[in-house]
């Protein structure tokens, strides 16, 4: 939101949520400088933690990415923390940093990364320059 503030004004675009049964549309209207309003759509189904909250996000972020933001997001891997709770727990914070410091070194991803606790172990191994010890 912060971003189309910057680019349009806060009260030259806004948002219309349509909700389906199995998810949302989201619709983002912008009005140009000259008077024209531009719109873009797209949808999310509903998501499985937060099913409405995380369906409108999604709606609205896949809505966004018509506009250009967040395009370079989709190059990204989706992760997924492997734990109990809806937080991020410490040992997954060290993973997430380590994927971030392994995307930016530009080594080939996976398109979906599952973070478990016992991949922190990992971590803590030297380098072994691929020789088993």
């Amino acid at each position: 939101m912060e971003r189309f503030d910057e680019q349009f004004g806060w009260d030259k675009w806004q948002n219309d949520i349509l909700e389906l049964k199995d998810g949302f549309i989201c619709t983002i209207t912008v009005t140009l400088n000259n008077g024209d309003r531009i719109s873009k759509t797209d949808g999310a189904s509903r998501t499985a933690i937060e099913p409405v909250k995380g369906g409108i996000s999604d709606a609205m972020k896949r809505a966004a990415v018509h506009f250009g933001l967040g395009r370079g997001l989709y190059n990204y891997p989706k992760v997924f923390i492997e734990c109990e709770g809806k937080y991020i727990p410490d040992w997954g914070q060290r993973l997430l940093d380590a994927l971030v410091d392994s995307v930016n070194s530009g080594k080939p991803q996976r398109d979906v990364v599952i973070l478990k606790e016992e991949h922190v172990r990992q971590l803590q191994r030297p380098a072994t320059g691929g020789r088993a010890q």
